[in-house]
C-alpha cells in the first residue's frame, strides 16, 4: 500500500432475519446502513419466484442460504 493512502472499507454481506411486523424498521436499517453509508452489501433472499427455498426444515434452509447467498 502507498504510505498515507487510506485503504478501502471492506463491505460485508449481512443476513437479517425479521418478522413481517418489523419490515419498515428493517427497510430503514438497510436503506441507511446498506445503501447510504455503504457499511454492508444488501442482498435479498427470495421471498417468491425461483429463489424460494421450499422447505420447512430450518437447518436445511439455513444451510442453503449460507451456501448460495452468503458463502463468499
Amino acid at each position: 500500500m502507498i504510505p498515507g493512502m487510506i485503504p478501502p472499507r471492506v463491505r460485508r454481506k449481512v443476513f437479517i432475519s425479521y418478522l413481517r411486523a418489523d419490515k419498515s424498521h428493517v427497510e430503514n436499517f438497510v436503506n441507511y446502513w446498506g445503501l447510504q453509508q455503504k457499511v454492508f452489501i444488501p442482498q435479498i433472499v427470495g421471498a417468491c419466484g425461483s429463489e424460494v427455498i421450499n422447505s420447512q426444515n430450518a437447518q436445511y434452509v439455513i444451510g442453503k442460504i449460507r451456501q448460495e447467498q452468503i458463502a463468499d
